[in-house]
């Protein structure tokens, strides 16, 4: 019960703010003809080059941080860094969180 009504109130607070951001007049209640609008301003031919290097990057440094036994700090920590850090959690890793021996 708890969760469904969380659930509900954060949907009413996206959709306000879907709604408040779109300037088109074809708003809908579930504001998707104005997100698409807005996908379609994406510079998606600068985008989509870094989000694939990214996307490597954090794998490269999943799979190093799995098969290295000593790091600078634990390694529960450097996986939720490379996670939702992105690019830099993945960078500060390879710079700071592997051990030099």
């Amino acid at each position: 019960m708890m969760v469904h009504l969380l659930f509900v109130i954060s949907h009413k607070i996206v959709l306000y703010i879907l709604e408040q951001n779109c300037y088109s007049k074809y708003i809908t209640t579930n504001g998707v003809i104005c997100m698409m609008e807005e996908l379609a301003k994406v510079p998606w031919a600068v985008i989509a080059p870094l989000i694939i290097v990214q996307i490597i990057l954090m794998i490269v440094a999943l799979i190093d941080l799995r098969k290295i036994h000593a790091t600078n700090g634990p390694k529960i920590l450097w996986v939720f860094i490379i996670i939702f850090a992105n690019l830099l959690g993945s960078i500060a890793y390879f710079i700071v969180g592997r051990k030099q021996s």
